[in-house]
């Protein structure tokens, strides 16, 4: 899994691999609510204010 800071719509988009999938029916209930904890806690996270970290080409 990956998160990109920058970049846009392309920033998620790699045409050579196929999507990611999790399927959360296999995880145990320990690990889904962590992951349902974690994916709370990143929505909640204010968005980092500044100019956009230099890009490298």
């Amino acid at each position: 899994m990956r998160l990109e800071t920058y970049g846009g719509l392309a920033a998620v988009t790699n045409l050579h691999s196929p999507p990611e999938v999790l399927d959360t029916d296999a995880l145990s209930e320990t690990a889904t609510a962590e992951l349902a904890r974690l994916l709370t806690e990143a929505a909640a996270t204010p968005r980092r204010s500044g100019p956009a970290p230099p890009r490298m080409r």
